[in-house]
């Protein structure tokens, strides 16, 4: 059987290319690595950021929806509607200022008053559906009682 023999220089070779190749490969892992360690935290601030951005818009939401309410609670007319409880004056005068606050602010989705124990007498959106008890909702409990929201 013949015999390979190699020259030092072709052995030299072949260490200098598995060398190469080695740090080839550690070169590419170690990028790998890194890659994914900037892309994550790259994606873990994007999502930081729209999760604060989307909490800053849910808040700047309340806020107007607590400005609506607090101007239509003080309207005379509303209050007269309110307490007359005539279901044809009711849902007029909520399916109207349902329209005209939802043109004016399209983030409006609802619009509807309770009794004093928290079931709904009128909804603006969704006339026909009333009549729920939302009184043990612990935003509704909350109003019914005079408090405002905490935050």
């Amino acid at each position: 059987m013949a015999r390979l023999t190699w020259s030092l220089k072709v052995k030299a070779s072949i260490a200098a290319a598995a060398l190469f190749l080695a740090g080839l490969a550690a070169a590419g892992a170690l990028s790998y690595m890194a890659m994914s360690t900037v892309a994550e935290q790259s994606h873990d601030n994007q999502t930081s950021r729209a999760v604060e951005e989307a909490l800053e818009t849910l808040k700047e939401v309340r806020t107007r929806m607590a400005g609506y309410a607090s101007i239509l609670a003080r309207d005379p007319d509303l209050v007269a509607v309110v307490k007359s409880r005539d279901p044809a004056m009711l849902e007029a005068f909520f399916v109207r200022e349902f329209k005209a606050l939802k043109a004016a602010d399209p983030t409006v989705a609802t619009m509807e008053a309770t009794d004093a124990s928290g079931v709904v007498i009128i909804r603006g959106h969704n006339p026909a559906k009333k009549g729920d008890d939302k009184g043990k909702l612990p935003q509704i409990a909350m109003a019914l009682t005079g408090q405002e929201r905490a935050d």
